[in-house]
């Protein structure tokens, strides 16, 4: 068996499936959320960690945008 395939669900599950010409800023997070609520419950849980690390690396960086990111986060969680 390729060592590979293990990962290969889980990733494409992690991977946000919208492209710029699905919608606006509104429309392609609404495909995105779609897309992981049907994910691996293990890809969901690192895609957990992945938000909670960006949260806390946009809210020291990029405070004006955290707000912003975080409204967004929680929709998907």
């Amino acid at each position: 068996m390729n060592p590979g395939s293990d990962l290969a669900a889980p990733v494409e599950d992690l991977t946000d499936v919208s492209r710029p010409d699905d919608g606006n800023h509104t429309t392609c997070p609404a495909i995105d959320r779609e897309h992981t609520a049907h994910a691996d419950p293990r890809a969901k849980t690192v895609k957990l960690a992945d938000v909670i690390h960006n949260v806390t690396d946009i809210s020291t960086h990029a405070p004006r945008f955290a707000p912003i990111y975080v409204k967004e986060k929680k929709s998907l969680l």
